[in-house]
């Protein structure tokens, strides 16, 4: 979590600068992250969190809260919107592709909806595999299993999910290298860190930890 908590800045930077003014915002899978839908509702007009869960503060102003699952939205039961978040919840969900063919029908025209998603691809895990830690780059390791990820997604995968969805990927944007792991990362000085987020922009997505994708109908 307190990595999460470090990448958060620079995956908010890549969201804000594509968000639609005086939008309407949906940040799904929120109720464990609310202070992120109340700095995101800073750029739009309107901001609604959804999850299953509510959430442990609610924020104010423009945000209000729908207790509903990604996969049973509907624009009768929510309306459409500009922008849509999907940050690090595809691979929680039992059926991420139901869930992003939900996200398509509340899509108003014009808009965006925004993945962050980790890639199971990544140069960390490859590493892993080849130390022998992970059977497959596909294995879902009990650390994550329980934080309650149901899935291990590459980049070709998300790809893949959009083209089932009628969507289209317009950019892919590596968030975050991880050439160790996160405790020995953990221990870096802050400038390392900071060149290293800056740095994994420029470098092929495919081998990065955490990932952006911004896709349109």
């Amino acid at each position: 979590m307190e990595f999460y908590q470090k990448t958060l800045e620079y995956s908010n930077r890549m969201i804000t600068s594509r968000l639609k003014k005086d939008g309407r915002l949906l940040d799904v899978g929120s109720a464990e992250c609310p202070q992120r839908t109340a700095f995101l509702a800073s750029f739009c007009r309107e901001a609604v969190m959804l999850d299953i869960q509510k959430p442990y503060f609610m924020p104010a102003g423009n945000v209000s809260f729908m207790m509903l699952s990604a996969e049973e939205l509907s624009s009768e039961k929510a309306g459409v919107f500009d922008d849509i978040i999907l940050s690090n919840v595809l691979e929680h969900l039992d059926n991420p592709l139901k869930a992003l063919l939900s996200m398509r029908r509340v899509m108003a025209p014009g808009a965006s909806i925004h993945i962050l998603s980790p890639n199971c691809e990544s140069l960390n895990r490859r590493m892993g595999v080849q130390m022998g830690i992970l059977k497959s780059i596909c294995e879902i390791p009990e650390k994550e299993i329980a934080i309650g990820h149901k899935h291990a997604m590459s980049v070709a995968d998300i790809e893949n999910m959009a083209r089932e969805s009628a969507l289209h990927v317009k950019e892919k944007i590596g968030v975050v290298l991880k050439p160790l792991p996160t405790p020995e990362m953990l221990k870096w000085p802050e400038e390392r860190l900071k060149a290293l987020f800056e740095l994994s922009p420029s470098l092929p997505p495919e081998i990065c930890h955490e990932v952006y994708f911004r896709l349109t109908a």
